[in-house]
């Protein structure tokens, strides 16, 4: 009975813990045992528990640099980011971000966003990787010099009907 009620704890805090928001949402989420049972607290173990650290739960994934990201403006200025991105606008709804860094073997999440002056209905958010087999000559050859490598991811926010491009905020993450 123990080794079920551990096997059902153990997958219930992998369940929660991959539902939890990110850290830098959040702050660090604490695993707290009391007795045979866990649970997650947002500040500190209440006083009979216990805190667990995750590792011994098998809960924790590779360690690594986090995602890098960048909340973009409609006029292509940078609202906030992770650091180190820089963004250019390459025509109306047309962006180009210059991470510093190889992109390859990344994954590209872009979203569209809102600000104060920009609530409207908008369209879809594209985007991907100015080098290889994604790059789209058309926005990374615009700018002076073309940004036609793989450290330049290219965006395209696009009108309420998706039938052309259009100036508006985003996300842009790079993990």
């Amino acid at each position: 009975m123990r080794t079920a009620t551990r096997f059902r704890a153990t997958a219930a805090i992998i369940a929660l813990v991959g539902m939890a928001a990110p850290p830098t949402l959040l702050g660090e989420v604490l695993i707290c045992k009391r007795g045979h049972r866990l649970t997650l607290r947002e500040t500190a173990c209440k006083r009979r528990e216990t805190r667990v650290d995750a590792a011994q739960l098998g809960v924790t994934g590779p360690p690594g640099p986090g995602a890098r990201w960048a909340f973009v403006n409609s006029d292509g200025t940078v609202i906030a980011q992770s650091g180190g991105i820089s963004v250019a606008s390459a025509g109306s709804g047309a962006y180009v971000l210059d991470f510093g860094t190889s992109l390859a073997g990344k994954t590209l999440g872009a979203t569209p966003a809102a600000t104060a002056a920009d609530q409207g209905y908008r369209g879809v958010v594209v985007a991907g990787v100015c080098g290889g087999a994604q790059s789209y000559t058309a926005i990374c050859g615009a700018l002076d010099p073309p940004a036609l490598d793989d450290r330049h991811a290219w965006v395209v926010t696009t009108n309420v009907n998706n039938v052309g491009p259009e100036a508006h905020a985003f996300y842009l993450a790079a993990y």
